[in-house]
């Protein structure tokens, strides 16, 4: 069960990480989405909350720029670098679906819909971060 804090401050991580790409993706009743999700698929492949990856490096969190601190911050860079080439505008609100189990999420949308492309941002994102090393000293750091 989150607490009021834990969600708005996942709310304010997901306006933050949605503002950064361009777009509004929200989520559906009975279907994972927004950044409850994103929450979710964070969490599923890295074992961490997204609030550890707000303000990470040049790239986690709100804006973006300069050059990357690591591996982490490079997941960012081109998660924010995927979410602006899906075909999903910031008029256009989407609702997604994604099953998250141990270990792997999967979108459940139609592929070649906007909904399924911001979903697949989100899951690549999570495989990137599964790879990569957190740094604790990363946090609030950008050069």
């Amino acid at each position: 069960m989150f607490s009021f804090q834990r969600v708005a401050q996942i709310t304010l991580l997901s306006t933050a990480l949605t503002l950064v790409a361009g777009r509004i993706l929200s989520g559906s009743a009975g279907a994972s989405r927004g950044l409850l999700t994103l929450d979710e698929v964070i969490t599923t492949y890295t074992g961490r909350s997204s609030l550890d990856y707000n303000e990470y490096g040049c790239y986690c969190g709100l804006g973006g720029g300069g050059t990357p601190v690591d591996a982490v911050d490079r997941c960012c860079q081109a998660h924010d670098r995927c979410y602006g080439e899906t075909s999903c505008w910031i008029t256009h609100i989407t609702w997604t679906e994604i099953y998250c189990a141990t270990g792997y999420c999967v979108c459940l949308d139609r592929v070649g819909t906007c909904e399924h492309e911001a979903c697949s941002c989100d899951v690549e994102f999570g495989e990137c971060l599964q790879r990569a090393h957190y740094n604790p000293a990363h946090k609030n750091y950008c050069p």
